[in-house]
């Protein structure tokens, strides 16, 4: 078995908001109270995450991206649903975008809005 895949099954072990952390932890600074995703034009990206019951939402810059729940089908850890905004089938926006990449991982179900 591949380290990697012996990695994946450790993160499959984890609490679902753990998991969650995990995959943001690129975006923790130092010297910097909560996280913070440097973009590509250089400005800095506000992430929270926050817990309530069985979902996790995201939000960026107080704009909520969608939410992760527990998901046990199929050799997901968790799944994210995308949130629909207006004309969201036009294109995606940077934040937008950067959550599909986030989720881009062999444990996460992505449902796209």
């Amino acid at each position: 078995m591949r380290q990697e895949d012996n990695s994946y099954a450790n993160e499959g072990a984890l609490s679902l908001i753990d998991f969650i952390n995990k995959l943001f932890d690129f975006a923790r600074r130092e010297n910097k109270v909560g996280m913070y995703i440097e973009m590509e034009d250089g400005h800095h990206t506000r992430v929270d995450i926050i817990h309530i019951d069985d979902k996790v939402i995201i939000k960026m810059d107080d704009l909520e991206m969608g939410y992760f729940e527990e998901m046990d089908q199929r050799g997901y850890k968790c799944a994210f649903h995308q949130k629909y905004r207006p004309h969201i089938k036009d294109g995606l926006l940077p934040n937008e975008l950067l959550m599909k990449a986030i989720c881009n991982h062999p444990l996460v179900l992505f449902y796209e809005a």
